[in-house]
């Protein structure tokens, strides 16, 4: 951003610091997200599950396939999921494609 800096405040005794935004009247505002809100989940069936492995792919709604690893699980076991199964999820870009968090069944 043109105009804004940021700088890193240090409390003594307690490693945390405070970070502080200034910006000069030309600067754009950010849009600061609502933390409040609920955002819709992507959904899609399972198409593919690799048990020895720990992960599987989605046929998502929107056409394109989605990754998933156990660690990305969402009050569901990995061992209860089942190919052709309705999941909603999360959709993060990696450097493989598409990879879905907080998977949970629908």
């Amino acid at each position: 951003m043109p105009g804004c800096f940021f700088y890193a405040q240090a409390y003594t005794g307690v490693i945390h610091y405070k970070r502080r935004v200034l910006c000069s009247a030309s600067a754009q505002p950010r849009k600061m997200p609502f933390w409040g809100r609920e955002e819709k989940m992507n959904t899609g069936k399972i198409k593919k599950i690799v048990r020895e492995r720990g992960f599987g792919f989605i046929d998502d709604t929107d056409g394109r396939e989605v990754f998933f690893h156990q660690n990305a699980l969402s009050e569901v076991k990995f061992e209860d999921l089942s190919e052709g199964q309705t999941v909603s999820y999360d959709v993060e870009k990696s450097d493989k494609g598409p990879r879905a968090l907080n998977l949970r069944a629908a």
